[in-house]
């Protein structure tokens, strides 16, 4: 009952965020966008599906430590484009998971609990990574986008490392963690997580911006925690609005941002019909893998 009062509430905060954003758009510039757009947003799609990869071995190296299990690159890594898939309209980031435990459960024989515990790893680590993009993209943009002030270098080293220890601190306490194998698992977070900054800073080419790297490293670690947040429907709405206000601060047109942040939208989407193809494939794939 509770879920079933939750999910019009979500579709409503995702179709009010929207219908706001559109009200805000100038529609002229719908008529300025040219062929080479879509090329734009194929490289997007091949990037978000490549650096997908990262999160694969992730896992793979979690399921190795956890439960010394050697499993299919190729099966976790389509099941992270599936999990792509369902994320498009279930609610925050979860449906993914959702789907990657429930295939992990069925085809591994994995308690929950042990599932939970690899998806709790992979959320400490990428905050950790998260909060480092942050602090180095905050450094930059603060300061001087030309160099990273000592100080803050030093701040942002310290909170990062400060998470890092937790992040190996809570799993080591259910999955056999090293420093080593800890330091990995935050670089792959950070490896994939780079890929919607990459994106972003190739796309805003095509509307005529020139902002550094270093924003898009402060903007896009709030985006995700907003994304993650169980309100809306795959965070539709919500990314786009908190991303709109983020490059609002550094005096982006609302109308080139609200394209900005409906392009990377539409590309995870191309993404998601990528996974939803290979659910539909699934089962036979999962059959020659076994």
């Amino acid at each position: 009952m509770k879920s079933c009062v939750l999910l019009p509430l979500k579709f409503l905060v995702s179709a009010g965020m929207i219908s706001y954003l559109l009200t805000k758009l100038d529609w002229s510039l719908i008529s300025t966008l040219e062929t080479d757009y879509i090329a734009y947003l194929l490289a997007a799609t091949i990037i978000s599906v490549v650096f997908l990869a990262f999160m694969a071995v992730r896992w793979r190296l979690l399921l190795d430590r956890s439960s010394h299990l050697k499993a299919p690159f190729l099966l976790l890594y389509q099941w992270y484009l599936v999990g792509m898939f369902f994320s498009i309209f279930l609610p925050g980031a979860i449906g993914g998971d959702v789907m990657r435990a429930k295939y992990a459960a069925q085809n591994f024989q994995l308690a929950l609990k042990k599932i939970l515990l690899q998806i709790t790893a992979e959320r400490l680590f990428g905050l950790a990574g998260l909060t480092i993009f942050f602090l180095i993209g905050f450094s930059n943009v603060v300061i001087d986008e030309s160099f990273i002030s000592a100080e803050l270098a030093i701040l942002a080293l310290a909170v990062g490392l400060g998470l890092f220890a937790l992040a190996k601190y809570m799993v080591s306490r259910d999955i056999k963690v090293d420093y080593k194998s800890a330091l990995l698992l935050l670089i792959l977070s950070m490896a994939a997580q780079f890929a919607d900054i990459l994106i972003l800073f190739i796309l805003q080419t095509y509307f005529g911006l020139s902002l550094s790297i270093w924003v898009f490293m402060l903007i896009m670690p709030v985006v995700f925690v907003a994304t993650v947040l169980p309100v809306s429907l795959g965070g539709l709405g919500v990314r786009e609005g908190v991303m709109v206000a983020m490059l609002g601060l550094f005096s982006v047109d609302t109308s080139v941002a609200i394209l900005l942040a409906l392009s990377l939208y539409l590309a995870k989407v191309l993404n998601g019909l990528i996974g939803a193809v290979v659910f539909i494939y699934l089962p036979a794939i999962e059959t020659r893998s076994n």
